[in-house]
């Protein structure tokens, strides 16, 4: 439980609060404070993840919740509305319990080199810090500077900075003690700035995060789409007049302005670009582009919402009733499909479902907006229902499989095809993959052991090595498959005449015992594996464990004292604890804690869980 927690000001970037506490820590390094807030390295990152954590170490008389500080203190608010509702339970999993280390999805907001939405250096507005300072007594970062096409402050109008004017040195998190990290007091310029582009991107920012939580991603392409129809830049067909908007669009706007946003008319011109604004649905949010986008179709985004432009277009696929394509239907060509399911796969088109009942099939077709037609038709599909009875027909009731496509209103191939693929599944599967195996390794055994047979009978007094070099294929299957077999017709080895393999067995076993009792009293940094006991042994010894077929004593006690990876996991705790408490300044390391820091302990199970509890407290003397 942390002992504190600061209090969030007006519209502070998230990143602020986590510093302010890590000055009043006085921790030595971000890391520090990092782990300590939410178990991990990663520092202060654009977007929190793991919020859960931090949560459950909050003091108790804190009234934050985890929506305030995603709605209040982050720049999130501003980009959910484009995001699909999946993406959006995604994305605030992942700030909630951290998603995997690996990869970040809601790091992807933060755009690319095409569409950079907030920008990677931190900017402040020396206005705002100084009535900052004599207002709470620190300096902060504003949420809504952070925007990489925002470049002056709202309030102020004065230009936002991201280095110190007097050395040159980046600013950072170091301005909230009021001077660059060198000490040099914070100037700003009190030139005001009147950019118009500015302030109507502030304009409909703001606009974009009073009504984030009424909007999604349908409803803003539904707008653009009445918006392109009602400006003329979708024909009747339904096909945008691409090159007509893009030239409007950048004869709109002065190449200057585009590019102080950091839009370049390359980019824009480029295949697909406005495309994937209208109907996207990736990560990848190209937010000055659509606020441009939607200024130059509507003037402001409050027009763009607000206002509804009802248009009409041609119903793929017509009103119905629609007819059977299955020519093995009775009712083929007949208009008896009364219902079709339309699936809008935006400016590609639309795809068309439309079931049979009384042949129980589907058929796919697809409607192109350009040519306002029906472009291609995919052939009968059958419903699950329809191919349980088929395979019921097939292996129940016995039925040929003219009789079966006769039956359920098919083609022979159709049913062939069912049949396969059952067949192909079974061998993945079930027990006859097992039955065909052992058929075949049946097969081999006594074709291997009939030529050997044969080789020892043509060629009485050879020698084990003789044997082998005459049939070296079926003597070394037959040694790894069928040793006892083996043994017992081959002329007796020289070296068991010499050696008490018995004898041997029994001491190796012990050994292998010893020497991995002994690995694991050493406090081994990694699993006592079989590997890790052979590596421990002379070469002498590992030498007759690997070739020797004789010692099943020393087999069956390597497979006892080789350790599992939960039992690594135990035994490795005491040093785990160590480490947090000697380096991290841990007080108490729960399980939790564990899984935090220790990514291979994340998947064990609820029991486990327990086990390791309970030897986390007896270390400590819980």
């Amino acid at each position: 439980m942390l002992g504190f927690f600061p209090t969030p000001l007006p519209d502070e970037d998230f990143r602020s609060i986590l510093y302010r506490y890590h000055l009043y820590a006085k921790n030595k390094e971000i890391e520090n404070t990092s782990i300590e807030l939410f178990g991990v390295r990663t520092g202060i990152t654009t977007f929190p993840r793991g919020l859960d954590l931090l949560f459950q170490k909050l003091p108790s008389q804190c009234s934050l919740s985890i929506e305030d500080i995603i709605r209040k203190h982050t720049l999130l608010p501003w980009f959910l509305p484009f995001l699909s509702g999946k993406q959006q339970i995604d994305i605030l999993k992942e700030i909630k319990t951290g998603g995997k280390n690996n990869e970040s999805n809601v790091g992807k907001l933060a755009g690319n080199k095409f569409s950079r939405n907030i920008e990677v250096d931190i900017k402040y507005c020396g206005c705002c810090i100084s009535e900052d300072i004599n207002q709470y007594g620190t300096a902060y970062i504003h949420r809504e500077h952070q925007f990489t096409f925002i470049h002056i402050c709202r309030k102020h109008s004065v230009k936002l900075i991201t280095h110190c004017n007097e050395c040159g040195v980046k600013l950072g998190l170091s301005v909230l003690d009021g001077v660059c990290k060198y000490g040099h007091p914070f100037k700003y310029s009190e030139l005001l700035i009147k950019d118009h582009v500015q302030f109507r991107l502030y304009r409909d920012l703001m606009t974009l995060y009073t009504f984030h939580n009424k909007l999604t991603s349908g409803m803003i392409q539904q707008r653009f789409l009445e918006n392109l129809v009602a400006n003329g830049y979708i024909s009747s067909d339904g096909k945008i007049r691409r090159s007509n908007l893009v030239q409007d669009f950048l004869r709109n706007f002065s190449h200057d302005e585009l590019t102080s946003i950091g839009l370049t008319s390359e980019h824009i011109i480029q295949r697909n670009t406005l495309e994937r604004v209208f109907w996207g649905n990736s990560l990848i949010i190209n937010l000055p582009l659509i606020l441009m986008l939607i200024q130059f179709l509507s003037e402001s985004l409050d027009n763009f919402l607000n206002k509804s432009i009802p248009y009409s277009t041609e119903i793929p696929f017509g009103f119905g009733p629609w007819p059977c394509n299955n020519k093995f239907c009775p009712d083929y060509n007949k208009m008896v499909i009364k219902r079709c399911k339309r699936y809008d796969n935006n400016y590609r088109g639309v795809t068309g479902k439309f079931y049979c009942e009384t042949c129980e099939s589907e058929y796919i077709k697809y409607w192109s907006w350009a040519k306002n037609e029906i472009e291609g038709t995919r052939h009968v599909f059958l419903s699950e229902s329809k191919r349980k009875r088929i395979v019921t027909l097939l292996f129940s009731d016995c039925l040929s499989v003219k009789e079966i496509a006769e039956r359920m209103f098919c083609s022979i191939y159709t049913v062939k095809v069912v049949a396969q693929s059952l067949s192909d599944s079974h061998k993945k599967n079930d027990h006859k993959e097992g039955a065909r195996v052992v058929k075949k390794q049946r097969y081999k055994r006594e074709s291997y052991r009939t030529k050997l047979e044969a080789v020892i009978k043509e060629n009485p007094g050879l020698s084990r090595y003789q044997i082998c070099t005459k049939s070296r294929t079926a003597y070394t299957w037959l040694k790894k498959n069928d040793a006892a077999w083996l043994e017992e017709r081959l002329p007796i080895s020289k070296l068991s005449v010499r050696l008490d393999w018995n004898g041997i067995d029994e001491a190796l076993s012990k050994r292998v015992r010893d020497v991995a009792q002994k690995l694991k009293e050493s406090n081994l940094n990694r699993r006592v594996s079989i590997y890790s006991i052979l590596q421990a042994l002379t070469d002498i010894e590992s030498g007759r464990i690997k070739e020797s077929s004789q010692l099943p004593k020393t087999q069956k006690m390597l497979q006892v004292v080789a350790e599992t990876k939960e039992q690594y996991q135990f035994r490795h705790l005491p040093a785990l604890v160590r480490q947090l408490r000697t380096h991290y300044g841990y007080e108490e390391v729960t399980i939790d804690t564990i899984l935090s820091y220790r990514r291979s302990y994340r998947g064990i199970n609820d029991e486990t869980k327990e086990l390791f509890s309970k030897r986390l407290r007896e270390i400590q003397n819980i």
